[in-house]
């Protein structure tokens, strides 16, 4: 019994890991979007701890957002992190 129980938190953990990638992955697409058309990003509600990282790759603009996931799987020190570009000048 013992086993299953862990297997079910590590299934529920997964699927809560794949949500905050989703939005995480949404909140990098807005902000590179954003800074591609040089506004300031909106801000991540939700998501206060993220570590946003920006770079240039020609005419992209790239926005790396990570942060530690959360639930059983942030007992185990995993991280999650999605990046999105944006072509450089709103084209």
């Amino acid at each position: 019994m013992p086993a299953v129980l862990l297997v079910l938190a590590l299934c529920v953990g997964a699927l809560q890991a794949l949500t905050q990638r989703v939005m995480l992955l949404d909140a990098a697409a807005s902000s590179a979007r954003a800074l591609a058309r040089g506004e300031v990003p909106p801000g991540m509600p939700g998501q206060a701890t993220a570590e946003m990282t920006e770079e240039r790759r020609g005419d992209l603009v790239c926005v790396t957002l990570a942060r530690p996931a959360t639930g059983p799987l942030g007992l185990l020190g995993v991280p999650i992190a999605a990046t999105s570009c944006a072509a450089a000048g709103g084209r």
